[in-house]
């Protein structure tokens, strides 16, 4: 029979589950046991073995040497108290998105380390544009527009929304926000952002169509420009909090209500128009029905119905969607989710001897004997471009 470990600190294993998002019937079920068995862990009752204490570590994505700290780590983020939520069950996010929030904590504090003081970028958006909680969501979208300084019309000219995500997230990233991707293997979220002075930070979810994307790209940013973290699920308008002002925002930067309505001129809506119209804007058919409810040619119950119609039948595509279980070329995948811009900046500080391999690596979150062949495709894929 193998020895059990008599001497790790239960408390930390309750801990380290519950900030994974991990039920106790989950990590039973991952065992094959009851969960009267890991409750008993949990209690300091009964003790795993090594070889379950690694697995458990590896579920959790903590190190062996972690359960036998004395308490948790103090400046660990508490995902509760820091991120704002839609809906107040938060024990309903998918562990990837608890895995997910702590890799954003982590790379904030790389971009710190990397960066200090540095100008990365000439223009910060965050020092320019203040005052926004103060602002009607219409003048903060006309102002930011103005700021970035994309027009309607180059936005129209865009082939499709693969460029147009591809555009948004530079321009974003050029003002000082760094914007991530990542495969977030939950169909209930769309995003989420960390706020901060110097270095604010936006995650995209990959799985999620292009238009769906960059709706969301524009609700975090605005959610950063009030100063505060935020998570994004569905899409409301009602202008009533922080979370309903963002989709504001992200509609009328997308779409001013204005252009929209001589760009749209008489016509009736259906969905072959709505459609129509959010491929010339490169955005969703949501954010064109809600345009239809502005300018008043649908009601608010043609406009709730055919919302929730489109959502599920959204969340059915995903669940199908080959995109789900991931795939491809592991570094392009690696570039894709970093970005240019981001692996651009990094590669600079550490051919200039501000970084070792080993820290790169752990900024990029990969293994560091994968460094030298993300390097390569990087560059090849920057030269063919």
């Amino acid at each position: 029979m193998r020895e059990k470990i008599a001497n790790v600190n239960h408390y930390l294993l309750e801990w380290a589950r519950d900030k994974s998002g991990y039920s106790l019937e989950d990590i039973a079920k991952y065992f094959g046991k009851e969960k009267e068995c890991i409750e008993d862990w949990e209690s300091g009752i009964d003790f795993p073995t090594y070889i379950q204490l690694e697995k458990l570590a590896s579920k959790y994505e903590r190190s062996i040497a972690f359960f036998f700290m004395q308490s948790p780590p103090e400046d660990e983020e508490n995902l509760e108290d820091k991120v704002m939520l839609r809906s107040s069950e938060i024990k309903k996010l998918s562990p990837k998105i608890y895995s997910l929030y702590r890799q954003a904590f982590s790379r904030q504090i790389a971009l710190q380390e990397l960066f200090g003081k540095d100008d990365f970028v000439e223009h910060k958006i965050l020092n320019d544009i203040k005052h926004a909680r103060n602002e009607h969501f219409a003048q903060l979208a006309a102002e930011v527009r103005d700021y970035i300084g994309v027009s309607i019309e180059s936005q129209m000219s865009w082939g499709d929304t693969k460029i147009a995500i591809s555009r948004w997230r530079d321009e974003i990233q050029y003002k000082g926000i760094f914007v991530f991707k990542e495969a977030f293997e939950d169909n209930k979220v769309d995003g989420f952002c960390l706020s901060h002075d110097v270095f604010p930070l936006i995650y995209l979810n990959n799985t999620n169509a292009e238009n769906r994307q960059i709706f969301t790209l524009f609700h975090e940013l605005a959610h950063i420009l009030l100063g505060n973290n935020g998570i994004t699920s569905d899409l409301t308008f009602e202008v009533s909090n922080d979370e309903q002002f963002c989709n504001q925002f992200a509609s009328e930067f997308l779409v001013p209500f204005e252009h929209f309505d001589k760009h749209s001129g008489s016509v009736e809506y259906s969905d072959k128009v709505a459609k129509e119209l959010a491929d010339d804007y490169k955005v969703s058919s949501q954010v064109i029905l809600y345009k239809f409810l502005q300018k008043g040619t649908i009601s608010e119950t043609c406009f709730r119905n055919k919302l929730s119609e489109w959502i599920s039948i959204g969340k059915s595509k995903y669940k199908n969607s080959e995109s789900y279980s991931g795939g491809g070329n592991y570094f392009y995948n690696q570039i894709m989710y970093l970005g240019q811009h981001f692996l651009t900046l990094a590669f600079k500080k550490y051919y200039e001897g501000k970084c070792s391999s080993d820290d790169l690596a752990s900024y990029f979150n990969i293994k560091e004997k994968n460094l030298s062949k993300l390097e390569d495709t990087f560059i090849q894929r920057i030269a063919n471009a």
